[in-house]
């Protein structure tokens, strides 16, 4: 599993956004995907309110995980 952390979302925002941004910086295809998902979620209020979310990404070919 790859965990891609810091993804800094407005509290608008669904948290399927935060899994395709996620998707976006590993520059990965749909099809290379076998599972994504939000690993952790948690609240920045020091300058406005914002989610953070830590996703976990599972690829098809589990060999380039490493």
């Amino acid at each position: 599993m790859i965990i891609v952390n810091n993804i800094k979302l407005n509290i608008e925002q669904p948290k399927e956004q935060a899994i395709a941004v996620a998707v976006k910086k590993l520059k990965l295809s749909k099809g290379e995907i076998s599972k994504a998902f939000v690993h952790k979620m948690s609240v920045d209020a020091r300058n406005g309110v914002k989610f953070v979310y830590s996703v976990g990404v599972h690829l098809a070919d589990e060999k380039r995980e490493n």
